[in-house]
């Protein structure tokens, strides 16, 4: 329009807005890509081209500006700039009519002549220029000038002479190489030139002697050269630690420099994207890649399965050529790996078994690993007791651990980022429970008392206990040494951590028992039946309370009465049961309704004899009377006063005078007298003489051989009706009394002749 041209191409699709305006004073171009935060503005003035890039999503800002230059050919210059085919088919249609806008705009402010034959050449090829001279030519000599760019200067190439008659070429000296033909045919030269490269490029004008640029007479060379690998960078996607977190889209760019000549030439570029197998990107993988601003590949949610490494190549496109497209070398690769840290899911132990049962002392090994990238830091640890602190095990990601009851319970494998990526967690644990099996040496308690011995009253009811600590349940078994009193199986544990940590199960068995009678002996333990051993727990001697009682072991007993020989001393022993061991502590006598304190030792005097027959109950006593008995102390009641630890007891008997009366010998001629009863035999055996000699004989008379008789008879009858107990004491009593009663015995067979005694012979039966 006369007053300026507005052009608006937008496209809605995917939120891109294109706009293309042309003002009367200049041009101005504004491309616009609002969806991901991406502006690009392209400006043209009348005095010269400014070009401006803006990226806002990470506050980059890019001002170019080339003075009196055209719009297209500072886009070229600055190389910033960029068309390529566009693979969303929603915007495809707005970028070609910008395409095309731009390509007319660039046509319409381009000042390299339009009189003139474009010819493209490749770098490195040779190619051949035509200058047409026209009708109007009438010099002789006529230079070809060249100029490398619109506001440079043209350099003499070649000067022709005579141009009716073929002339003879003379290139100058910077040309000599490159000039390798020159032909004038029908007014028409030809040039070749050999070997071009980008100096090369540019406008080669027919000038005349005089400096006048022949119209229609001149060639402009577009030399096409193959660009240097281009710089390929992400541009958007990082975090702040520059690293790629995971579900974010990557945007890259291919940063390209073109090479073809001339620069300021008006020209494409194209790009493409290769992953780490070559392929063309983006592939038929649904939405995971596109392109974003012309020339950026945007890979989208990223995932831990993408490890994918991208390069790019370019390629200048040039406007009516049809020669070899030359694309770049590709550039560094990119890696697009996402920087994640663990989390439980990506921990993973090997054996994957998440609880594992050990023995005391085995050797537990492990192995944790956790999915991260950069890879995390392992660690394993033990969760103590108050379930917040962590005892550090090992740091590395393999456990291997001798197996203590220290560690029952929880080991936790710990992942560490290095870095906190994307909100996510730093530390992420997984849990392995450690059950450790293991039996102790039961405890065994009665009554609750543990010690060796334990005192207790006999025939009483106690409480055997035992307790184990173990793992699994045990089986326990209460028992004496004879005999099992239950087996129970453990059940309903008491669990405790001691000072130094350790886990205790302690499971508990009891039963009430029946003591006997102190005279018997009765040891307590328990046996516990455990998957890894059988166990003996420790042995409780019952020590059973008694108070002291006579005994009842024939001979020994602890009789009422007792007789005694007046003039006599009184000895005798008796056995008690009791315990502890009483003693006696005092000795007391009545008689008549006088009572009196006997002293000890002078008076009276006991000794005793503790664990009479191997059993510790059973006490043998000693009574000895020292002072003389005569026949006014029949009839005494002695009491024995005994104390112990735990008990006092008193015991009495009496005492009763007995002796031989109205005995006369008489002679005899027997020299055996047997005296028999159901408990004694006892043998009165008379000396003979050495020398056969008339004895002497005592006065006697008839009656008094009589009375020895009725005598001996008595007795005899005496021995047969008295209790076998009582014989049994008079046998017990020592021998001497039974001396005193046989030395009597043999004063009677004196009168006749001399009856020497000999030592009887008694059998005696102990209890």
């Amino acid at each position: 329009m006369s007053d300026g041209t507005r052009v608006v191409l937008q496209a809605t699709s995917d939120g891109t807005r294109v706009v293309l305006q042309t003002t009367p004073d200049g041009t101005r171009v504004v491309l616009q890509a609002t969806s991901d935060g991406t502006r690009v503005v392209l400006q043209a003035m009348s005095d010269g081209t400014r070009v401006v890039l803006q990226t806002t999503p990470d506050g980059t800002r890019l001002v170019l500006q080339a003075i009196r230059k055209t719009l297209m050919q500072s886009m070229v210059a600055d190389s910033r700039v960029f068309f390529s085919n566009w693979h969303m088919e929603s915007i495809t249609v707005a970028v070609l009519k910008l395409k095309v806008a731009l390509i007319v705009l660039a046509v319409s402010c381009n000042t390299w002549p339009t009189d003139v034959v474009k010819v493209y050449a490749i770098e490195g090829k040779e190619v051949e220029l035509f200058f047409d001279l026209g009708t109007d030519v009438n010099q002789d000599v006529l230079s070809i000038k060249h100029k490398q760019q619109l506001n440079s200067t043209f350099v003499v190439v070649i000067s022709v002479k005579d141009l009716k008659t073929i002339p003879v070429a003379s290139p100058f000296e910077d040309y000599k190489s490159k000039v390798t033909g020159l032909q004038v045919q029908n007014k028409t030269i030809t040039m070749r030139l050999s070997n071009v490269n980008t100096t090369d490029a540019g406008l080669y004008r027919c000038i005349h002697t005089t400096d006048v640029e022949l119209v229609s007479c001149g060639a402009l060379l577009i030399v096409v050269a193959k660009p240097p690998p281009p710089d390929l960078k992400i541009v958007s996607g990082l975090d702040s630690d520059q690293r790629i977190p995971l579900g974010s889209n990557v945007t890259l760019s291919c940063f390209y420099r073109s090479r073809t000549s001339p620069a300021d030439f008006p020209r494409f570029y194209k790009t493409k994207f290769y992953d780490e197998r070559n392929r063309g990107l983006p592939v038929p993988e649904g939405f995971k890649f596109g392109y974003t601003n012309l020339t950026q590949l945007v890979v989208r949610n990223i995932q831990k399965s993408d490890n994918i490494s991208i390069t790019c190549k370019a390629a200048d496109i040039l406007e009516n050529f049809n020669g070899t497209i030359l694309y770049s070398e590709p550039s560094l690769k990119v890696d697009i790996t996402p920087t994640y840290g663990p989390d439980e899911g990506s921990i993973k132990f090997d054996p994957p078994e998440t609880s594992v049962t050990k023995d005391e002392h085995d050797l537990l090994v492990y192995t944790c690993d956790a999915d991260c990238r950069p890879p995390c830091t392992v660690s394993w640890h033990f969760v103590q007791r108050n379930g917040s602190a962590l005892e550090l095990i090992t740091s590395t990601n393999m456990l291997r651990l001798n197996v203590s009851r220290l560690y029952h319970g929880t080991l936790k494998c710990v992942a560490s980022a290095k870095t906190v990526i994307a909100s996510r967690s730093h530390n992420v644990s997984k849990e392995l429970q450690l059950v450790v099996q293991y039996v102790e040496s039961p405890k065994v308690t009665v009554d609750s008392l543990e010690t060796h011995q334990v005192a207790m009253m006999e025939e009483s009811v106690g409480t055997l206990t035992c307790q184990v600590n173990a793992l699994p349940a045990p089986n326990i078994t209460l028992r004496t040494l004879d005999n099992d009193l239950m087996t129970v199986e453990g059940r309903n544990p008491t669990v405790t951590v001691s000072e130094r940590g350790y886990t205790n199960h302690r499971y508990t068995a009891s039963t009430t028992f029946k003591a006997p009678n102190c005279t018997s002996r009765m040891i307590l333990t328990c046996t516990v039946t455990h998957k890894l051993a059988r166990v003996q727990g420790n042995q409780i001697i019952l020590k059973l309370l008694c108070p002291p009682r006579r005994a009842t072991i024939e001979g020994v007993e602890l009789m009422d009465d007792y007789e005694y020989y007046k003039g006599e001393q009184l000895n005798f022993s008796f056995v008690l049961i009791a315990f502890p061991v009483p003693d006696v502590y005092c000795v007391t006598s009545e008689l008549n309704g006088s009572f009196k304190i006997e002293q000890m030792p002078s008076d009276v005097e006991i000794s005793k004899e503790t664990n009479y027959e191997g059993n510790p109950a059973q006490i043998k006593y000693t009574f000895v009377c020292h002072r003389v008995l005569t026949s006014a102390d029949s009839g005494t009641n002695f009491t024995l006063h005994f104390k112990s630890d735990h008990f006092t007891n008193q015991f009495s008997f009496a005492v009763w005078a007995t002796e031989i009366t109205a005995l006369t010998t008489i002679p005899i001629t027997i020299d055996t007298v047997y005296v028999t009863s159901p408990t004694t035999d006892v043998e009165y055996k008379t000396k003979p003489p050495k020398k056969k000699r008339k004895p002497k004989y005592v006065e006697t008379t008839f009656n008094t051989i009589w009375i020895v008789i009725i005598v001996l008879v008595v007795t005899v009858l005496t021995a047969l009706v008295t209790p076998v107990t009582y014989i049994i004491y008079r046998i017990k009593q020592g021998t001497e009394q039974s001396s005193i009663f046989i030395a009597r015995l043999s004063e009677v067979t004196k009168s006749s002749h001399e009856l020497p005694s000999k030592p009887f012979h008694a059998s005696e039966t102990s209890l």
